[in-house]
């Protein structure tokens, strides 16, 4: 016998996560206003990252950029944000690598 499942649906504000690591980041993500952006760093080499935005920012004041597990950023806008991902190594020179974008939109 089987049992059929129903689907899970996730409210459109569910945290989105982009992963911040140099070989892995997506050129863009799509979030809704008012979501959540969770930027995750899974790289040994660079234990810590920041998040810079180029022109304004969706970040919520308050908001922390630099992080070394996660970086989470409180949506507040609507609109196309573009950023690059600042890595920090424990020793050594720091990495800025992207243009990305976030795109925030109801239906994004």
């Amino acid at each position: 016998m089987s049992t059929l499942a129903n689907p899970v649906v996730l409210p459109a504000t569910a945290p989105r996560t982009i992963v911040a690591d140099p070989d892995e980041t997506p050129e863009t993500a799509g979030v809704e206003p008012g979501g959540i952006l969770v930027w995750t760093n899974r790289s040994l080499k660079y234990p810590m990252f920041e998040i810079q935005f180029l022109g304004p920012s969706p970040a919520s004041p308050g908001d922390i950029l630099t992080g070394t597990g996660s970086v989470v950023v409180h949506v507040a806008a609507a609109g196309t944000f573009l950023y690059q991902i600042k890595h920090i190594p424990a020793q050594g020179p720091d990495k800025t690598i992207g243009t990305f974008s976030v795109r925030s939109c109801s239906g994004c």
